[in-house]
């Protein structure tokens, strides 16, 4: 059997065993499509365009609407095909912003060097240029690796499955990266001497490619993950212990947590929430997942903060 592929930048045959899922037979070759659910068929995110009449599942009507079921969107999950298929998968957008001052805390420059900041969340990625203690830019865009999963173990478990799934998913938040700091140093004709990046836990191991798996297992949730780089000029602060990531420790630095009266919280209030209380001695830190508010799945009236949310103003 085979499924005829149509994308923005080409097309190609894929030949397939039977009873794997569009979403799985796509996955496997390198066409990730977005899901929050891990294809289980609840989040409504993996829909592609079916040239062929397939008469809609239960899954379809209930999370797609009426003009995109007749114009031939399916839930690539809920499809195992019986034969050829003709499936047409649209473009992923990777746009980008740039922040405003106001998104930015004030802080004392650590050194003269031009400089790369990078906090790279499960949703969003952020990078700010510094050159000499002076803030030149700063931009957020969305997190490509989404299109393998809108949260944290859904990527990791697609990691897992196979070190191709692990090598394009690292891929696509390095390039995306890369290429951003790229075009903010040529904008501001620049030369970069260090590039320092936080983030959590989970997505640290995911882009340097070590030990995610040890994620997956409940007993590595309270220790500390070695998820240095072996190799690369990015610099990583390690993350705090299991899903408590260094996003977390940059907050707690630039608001000055710990000189704070006791009783202070911080929140780092995103796809994997992290929480950090200063009782007048000693910081106490822990995450909890943020989920739906960002990932937009399991929902039939809404979407993430991403292009086309805002309809007019």
């Amino acid at each position: 059997m085979t499924i005829h592929l149509s994308t923005p930048e080409g097309n190609r045959e894929i030949s397939h065993e039977p009873g794997l899922s569009v979403l799985e037979i796509l996955t496997r070759e390198g066409y990730p499509v977005n899901s929050s659910c891990g294809g289980n068929g609840v989040c409504g995110k993996c829909s592609v365009k079916i040239l062929e009449n397939i008469p809609p599942s239960a899954g379809d009507f209930a999370r797609l609407s009426a003009q995109s079921i007749e114009a031939g969107f399916r839930l690539s999950c809920t499809i195992r095909p019986q034969g050829d298929l003709h499936v047409v998968l649209p473009a992923m957008r990777l746009a980008w912003r740039r922040m405003k001052d106001e998104e930015f805390l004030p802080v004392e420059p650590a050194s003269g060097k031009t400089c790369a900041a990078v906090d790279l969340g499960t949703t969003h990625i952020r990078i700010s240029l510094w050159d000499g203690g002076r803030r030149l830019e700063g931009r957020a865009f969305l997190n490509p690796q989404r299109a393998w999963g809108a949260d944290l173990l859904t990527r990791l478990a697609q990691a897992h499955d196979s070190t191709k799934n692990a090598l394009k998913i690292r891929k696509l938040a390095e390039n995306a990266i890369s290429g951003a700091i790229s075009e903010m140093a040529l904008h501001h004709a620049v030369n970069i001497d260090e590039k320092w990046l936080v983030g959590n836990t989970a997505m640290m191991a995911l882009l340097s490619g070590r030990n995610s798996d040890l994620l997956l297992d409940p007993d590595n949730w309270t220790k500390r993950l070695d998820c240095a780089p072996i190799e690369g000029d990015i610099r990583f602060v390690p993350p705090l212990g299991g899903f408590v990531g260094s996003d977390i420790l940059a907050g707690i630095e630039a608001t000055h947590l710990s000189e704070s009266p006791p009783g202070t919280l911080l929140v780092d209030f995103g796809t994997n929430s992290e929480m950090a209380l200063w009782d007048g001695k000693r910081i106490l830190a822990t995450s909890a997942a943020g989920g739906p508010a960002f990932e937009g799945g399991g929902i039939s009236c809404g979407m993430p903060a991403e292009a086309g949310a805002i309809f007019r103003v």
